[in-house]
């Protein structure tokens, strides 16, 4: 059945796989399958762009995040004993305890003040390309915790500088074993977490609920609600759904290249009568379209 299962809905199956996998961890399962549940979790991982698996209402990064404390923490990730560009001990120090109080829903004068040193300390080590790279070599997975945090920074006020991040934290996730993240000592997954509720506003963004549904910091106008629609539609008026299940209809039996060059199209009518898009919806529409893309035929 899991062929069929990744064909229908590879983000589910990757969501179900995680279950699995620390399910087995639990249970005691033997090696062989472990390494075979590991294996399928980390190539659905590699599959998808970071941005996509948060977008999706798969809690993903969740379990990730949840299971990582069965993992016995590896010092050697650490970085405790190197100092450079920073001091790599005292960064995740502050990061722990900022990762505590935010998976506790804290608001506190000590909580800002945690986020005023990792900001000042982000800024040291991102601000140039040198120390960027020295950065990655001095700690590796230290240098990892800041490109997952300065994607939700993006993410949450400007969306155009997201791309070389969103690049960064794909390559990571498609080429580092999510056990050696989960046990590197750094709360990548919990910021992962943080991104993943940008779009939803169910844990640690309220957002504006005007729209039924929280988009937190991303709140989009009416007519942004359905980019594929004309922008002069007013949303959910007779002519808007009438205009709606017709696309609807003509998408739905699409297979899965012609349905995101449909999209693609439709994007581009729109853009020609309305003007482009702006960033926080088009990066929405194509991380649809990436998800759409990267299911089987």
């Amino acid at each position: 059945q899991l062929p069929r299962t990744e064909s229908e809905c590879p983000l589910g199956l990757l969501y179900l796989s995680v279950l699995a996998f620390y399910d087995g961890v639990r249970s005691g399962l033997e090696d062989e399958m472990l390494r075979r549940w590991a294996g399928r979790v980390q190539s659905l991982l590699a599959r998808f762009p970071v941005y996509a698996i948060a977008l999706s209402r798969w809690p993903v990064f969740h379990a990730l995040e949840h299971f990582s404390r069965l993992h016995e923490q590896e010092p050697e990730y650490f970085c405790d004993d190197s100092t450079g560009v920073l001091d790599w001990k005292e960064l995740r120090g502050v990061a722990s305890q900022w990762a505590t109080s935010k998976s506790e829903r804290e608001v506190t004068e000590d909580m800002q003040g945690l986020e005023h040193i990792l900001a000042d300390r982000f800024m040291t080590a991102l601000r140039r390309r040198e120390s960027q790279t020295l950065s990655e070599e001095e700690c590796e997975f230290g240098f990892y915790f800041m490109i997952a945090n300065q994607m939700v920074a993006a993410a949450n006020h400007e969306t155009q500088h997201l791309p070389p991040f969103n690049a960064i934290m794909d390559t990571i996730m498609a080429r580092v074993p999510f056990s050696r993240i989960a046990a590197c000592g750094w709360p990548i997954f919990t910021v992962l977490v943080i991104l993943a509720d940008l779009n939803k506003g169910l844990w640690f963004f309220g957002g504006d609920r005007k729209y039924l549904r929280g988009y937190s910091d991303w709140n989009l106008r009416r007519d942004e609600l359905s980019p594929l629609l004309p922008a002069e539609l007013d949303f959910l008026s007779p002519e808007w759904r009438s205009e709606a299940r017709l696309s609807t209809q003509e998408l739905v039996e699409l297979p899965a290249a012609e349905y995101s060059e449909a999209i693609r199209r439709k994007i581009e009518l729109r853009e020609s009568s309305s003007g482009p898009l702006r960033p926080i919806v088009r990066g929405i529409v194509e991380a649809a379209r990436k998800i759409v893309e990267a299911s089987p035929p």
